[in-house]
């Protein structure tokens, strides 16, 4: 449960999309093989961070520190602080932060403390990038890390224009996994998708988790989003003459949120702030209606769900066979052209009829002529 500063605390709501996704994450990551990768996405506000702290109480419980210093689980944040760019290396800096390196993190001081050493504040702005991920490499397999939690790992995306591509930082995390032997776990929006499709290696050995929102079309996600419903109009003790008009706006609600759970309970506290100002024990249908967002903010909701729903959507047998097929015609297609070559030429000629000669020789006015011998 989340400390807040509103009236009415909203603890855990185990509705039925966060319980799909969690137990399905907590099923990859405890059944991984070490060195795996795994992606965690949804919308913004589908659950994400809910789902890591409670994988985090789960795998801390199962795998508990053995001896003084282990970290079995860390969490990191990839924020942009390189003018607003992702850098590498300030993830690294970070890890090495996270994993409290008493020599080499930037709050050294407070480490090396409760041992009488005093020592001047540090900084890893001269430190090679490569010395800090050998750090960082050295600390995962010291402090037995067994999990890394990498939260807003679609800031990959933001990188400047220096001729590296934004999968080559998702490749160093692949590569890190793999050298330490830790379990990763990227926490992001459906923007990371455009790098993670990127090679068939991201395919095969690195499974994804999909915290869904709930869809307008299924009649299972339309019971679950009012049962969802129910629960936030008890959380919020709205009053019984109050409820029903709610349910019965339920449809507007769904589209206007997204069926996502974070939008929804965002839309749920907006409510209950204009009736607290207004001076109303509970929110009722009208304060739901003034609290719902602009249109230009449902349209774009809408344009990043279909986008990153399009591509998180699973084949069937028939449609991976016409692609293969696709693939492959494309390809030869390809390499026909690199070697100059349309395709097979048909011949003119009547059926039965020599083919005709080709002449030989260097075409006339060639100025490579064989030389006269004399």
């Amino acid at each position: 449960m989340k400390t807040s500063n509103k009236r009415h605390v909203v603890p855990v709501i185990a509705h039925p999309a966060f319980t799909e996704a969690l137990e399905l994450a907590y099923t990859h990551v405890s059944r991984a093989d070490a060195g795996t990768l795994m992606l965690l996405v949804g919308m913004s506000g589908a659950g994400k961070n809910t789902v890591a702290e409670e994988l985090e109480r789960r795998l801390s419980t199962r795998h508990p520190a053995l001896r003084e210093g282990d970290k079995p689980l860390v969490k990191l944040l990839a924020v942009n602080t390189n003018n607003s760019f992702y850098s590498s290396k300030d993830s690294m800096s970070r890890l090495v932060d996270a994993l409290e390196d008493p020599f080499r993190s930037t709050d050294r001081g407070q480490l090396l403390a409760p041992f009488g050493v005093k020592t001047h504040v540090t900084s890893h702005r001269a430190v090679p990038e490569s010395t800090l991920r050998r750090t960082a490499t050295r600390l995962l397999v010291a402090r037995n890390t067994r999990y890394l939690l990498v939260d807003e790992a679609d800031m990959m995306c933001v990188i400047k224009r220096s001729g590296r591509d934004a999968a080559d930082h998702l490749e160093n995390w692949r590569l890190l996994a793999l050298e330490t032997g830790v379990v990763i776990v990227l926490l992001a929006t459906y923007r990371i998708l455009t790098i993670w499709d990127r090679t068939s290696q991201f395919t095969r050995k690195m499974p994804t988790v999909h915290v869904r929102r709930y869809a307008r079309d299924t009649e299972d996600d339309i019971r679950d989003f009012v049962g969802v419903l129910n629960q936030l109009c008890e959380i919020f003790r709205i009053e019984a003459d109050s409820i029903q008009p709610i349910l019965a706006q339920a449809a507007a609600i769904l589209a206007a949120s997204g069926g996502i759970f974070g939008q929804l309970l965002a839309l749920f506290q907006r409510a209950d702030d204009i009736a607290e100002a207004a001076g109303r024990a509970s929110l009722n249908v009208d304060d739901l209606r003034a609290s719902l967002p602009r249109k230009h903010q449902v349209d774009k909701l809408w344009a990043e769900i279909v986008d990153g729903e399009a591509r998180l959507q699973s084949s069937d047998f028939e449609s991976v066979c016409n692609a293969a097929k696709l693939a492959s015609t494309l390809a030869r297609g390809r390499r026909s052209s690199a070697t100059g070559r349309l395709g097979p030429v048909r011949s003119t000629a009547a059926p039965g009829a020599a083919a005709p000669r080709r002449k030989r020789g260097r075409p006339k006015g060639s100025k490579n002529r064989r030389p006269v011998k004399r």
